[in-house]
């Protein structure tokens, strides 16, 4: 007879006749339900180890571990989703590449600028233009009066945190020598001269547009 706990092993198979009477069995069923929680314990343990299986509280601990901080309002799974990207996420950084994934796993369509296509004196310098992308989790950060649709509008009264959880994960990403100088939100239509940023850092609109982040 196959036995699947430690329980029946020790107060059935294991056991001489002489420890098979009530009182010693129930003695080593005790012994071997002991042994079945340290292995129940163990395997959660081992569990938490895992990114794919980890809970909140080990969750953070991994990411914490592979270089990547857990925003005090971002949804569990999207966060497990860049702690499970980690190796990606860093083998491009400091590229632009690095950048606009960063980005993408935020909810934002980005597009990146380089000023020194422009202003050559400018060379280190990039500016950031966001639209609204697809929030795999539902995640929406922006105002409750913001309206997600094919013609989307958004509200620009921004949840405080968000601005600098964007910016956060563009300076965590760029490269040591670059320096993030604008970040604008295009909530609706489009902006003009997108590849060569018009007049200085101006941007020619003919949409809904906010900077929410100059560095100047």
């Amino acid at each position: 007879m196959s036995v699947e706990t430690f329980e029946e092993y020790q107060s059935r198979t294991l056991p001489p006749p002489s420890l098979q009477r009530p009182r010693p069995r129930v003695w080593l069923e005790s012994q071997g339900a002991l042994k079945d929680l340290f292995v129940i314990r163990l395997l959660e343990a081992m569990k938490q180890r895992f990114a794919e299986s980890a809970d909140e509280q080990a969750l953070t601990i991994i990411g914490a571990e592979r270089g990547l901080q857990r925003s005090s309002f971002e949804d569990l799974n999207a966060y497990r989703v860049r702690v499970l990207d980690a190796w990606n996420f860093w083998t491009k950084a400091g590229t632009r590449a690095g950048v606009e994934g960063v980005i993408r796993t935020l909810g934002y369509e980005p597009t990146v600028i380089e000023l020194h296509k422009t202003t050559p004196e400018r060379w280190a310098e990039f500016v950031v233009i966001l639209r609204p992308g697809v929030f795999a989790f539902g995640a929406l950060f922006w105002a409750d009066d913001g309206v997600w649709a094919d013609d989307a509008t958004w509200g620009f009264e921004t949840n405080p945190a968000e601005i600098p959880r964007i910016v956060n994960a563009i300076k965590d990403i760029k490269a040591v020598h670059s320096r993030l100088a604008a970040v604008h939100v295009v909530a609706s239509g489009s902006i003009w001269g997108e590849d060569d940023l018009w007049a200085d850092d101006g941007i020619w609109e003919s949409g809904e547009t906010a900077l929410i982040y100059d560095a100047w």
